[in-house]
């Protein structure tokens, strides 16, 4: 299978490459998903830039974030069933398929895209910072920054809270 790698610590642009790996099965306790959709984040640029809270072991593939479709499970899983189509967070979600601890898959309802469905997990969280930008505006709390259009799920949230987005 093919999944984009890092041999290096550097410019993301510099040291990615695609290469050959072999396709992961799941243990007990795991699914395998054949990968939809892993957004890039700014953590997944640092963290192959070298400069984030972690380094992972070299060579690493990339990807923290994903939407995916259980295409295999390891013994003693039943939920999720193959064909699910689920959101998971790991460190290594650039490739074809990833192996996934089926109790942390978070299923995703068919109403919600793949692009969504793909940064819900990890994403929120940036909203929830952005929360901390807060500040006022001609009388008014407003929240902006980097991704705040993107937070769609905490519209709710600002409303309750009597916030606005820009």
């Amino acid at each position: 299978m093919q999944a984009l790698t890092h041999s290096a610590f550097g410019e993301p642009a510099a040291v990615i490459s695609l290469a050959e790996i072999p396709k992961p099965e799941p243990g007990p306790g795991e699914v395998r998903l054949r990968m939809l959709r892993s957004p890039i984040h700014n953590h997944d640029l640092a963290t192959i830039r070298g400069v984030y809270g972690y380094k992972p072991k070299l060579p690493a593939t990339a990807g923290t974030e994903m939407i995916g479709i259980v295409d295999a499970c390891g013994e003693g899983v039943s939920q999720p069933a193959v064909g699910t189509r689920v959101a998971y967070l790991s460190r290594w979600g650039w490739a074809e398929y990833v192996v996934a601890t089926a109790s942390q898959c978070v299923p995703i309802p068919d109403g919600i895209s793949d692009d969504m469905g793909a940064q819900m997990l990890a994403m929120p969280f940036s909203a929830v910072v952005l929360l901390d930008e807060l500040r006022e505006v001609q009388g008014r709390r407003e929240a902006s920054g980097p991704g705040a259009h993107d937070q769609h799920i905490h519209f709710q949230w600002f409303s309750f809270h009597s916030h606005e987005l820009l």
